[in-house]
């Protein structure tokens, strides 16, 4: 059954088989993620700001478009671990939003090490969020708010 988790065999350990099959052929549907000022969490975020997080996972590589509203110029967005109502680690760094966009695809690695963690999104992290988006959120943060002025939970479309 697609979206659940499926026994892998002998073993008794889990494998995530979810991702969908329009993504493992190159055909995924973009995915949302609204940010707001609400979501930060410890907060307070930016009471005034919003945005979206769309991506789209295919051929191992998670693409992506970021829009944000009603901020002070971005320093840096990111893809944590986490979800909604938990601060978690930084899983990947995203482009900054200059002028109120960015967008661009990060392509997965077997590894990463300590010192390009934040950089490299690995196959295990992809698989991941395909599988289970609303354990990871979208954060844009800025000089006002260097812990986040907005963010938004993955979610599946």
């Amino acid at each position: 059954m697609r979206g659940r988790p499926r026994h892998s065999g002998r073993s008794g350990r889990r494998r995530c088989q979810c991702e969908p099959r329009q993504a493992r052929r190159g055909q995924g549907r973009p995915r949302p993620g609204d940010l707001t000022g609400r979501e930060e969490v410890p907060g307070p975020g930016d009471p005034d700001g919003s945005g979206e997080f769309w991506y789209q996972i295919k051929h191992g590589t998670l693409c992506y478009s970021l829009n944000v509203r009603k901020i002070a110029q971005p320093t840096a967005a990111h893809i944590h671990a986490g979800k909604r109502g938990v601060a978690g680690p930084v899983v990947v760094t995203l482009k900054t939003p200059t002028y109120g966009s960015s967008k661009g695809c990060i392509k997965a690695k077997p590894h990463q090490t300590t010192a390009n963690a934040a950089t490299v999104l690995t196959y295990r992290e992809l698989k991941q969020i395909a599988c289970k988006p609303g354990k990871f959120y979208a954060n844009v943060h800025n000089n006002p708010y260097p812990d986040g002025a907005i963010r938004g939970q993955l979610r599946r479309q």
